[in-house]
């Protein structure tokens, strides 16, 4: 499983995991209005968001692969030898 699919899974996991946490404290706390609640909703508000933001980041990684996969790096060694070469020669 790629990092991608795996940081989906967790995503769609967590998610699940504060609906349910906002469902048990509105059923069993009567609403969002106690401190217990408050607590409960925030907390699982931040992991969704820690998540969000890890599928962000990981994003930006996959873009950072695909551009190093890019390059030639037969072709950038040999323009670097070619330099080397170069400057040995003056």
């Amino acid at each position: 499983m790629s990092l991608d699919h795996s940081i989906y899974a967790l995503d769609n996991s967590i998610s699940e995991l504060a609906n349910t946490i906002r469902r048990e404290v509105y059923d069993n706390y009567g609403g969002w209005c106690d401190d217990v609640g408050r607590t409960y909703v925030y907390y699982s508000s931040s992991l969704e968001n820690q998540v969000s933001n890890l599928r962000y980041d990981v994003a930006k990684l996959n873009d950072v692969e695909s551009f190093l996969n890019s390059i030639n790096i037969d072709s950038e060694k040999n323009k670097v030898t070619s330099l080397i070469n170069e400057v040995n020669f003056l």
